[in-house]
């Protein structure tokens, strides 16, 4: 994706980029993991695992 979006300046720089976009997922789902965990024992597991289904 990177490479097609001509995101990256050089070929070597796609690994750069790569590292970045999967860093910034498990940083987003280290912050939003506490509050999918609250909602999940307010509301049960199963409408959060639907709603995490359909938004992906």
């Amino acid at each position: 994706m990177i490479r097609d979006f001509h995101i990256a300046e050089t070929e070597a720089n796609i690994s750069s980029y790569a590292g970045y976009v999967g860093s910034a997922f498990m940083i987003g789902r280290t912050l939003t993991s506490v509050l999918w965990g609250i909602i999940a024992d307010r509301y049960g597991r199963k409408p959060v695992l639907l709603i995490g289904v359909f938004s992906v």
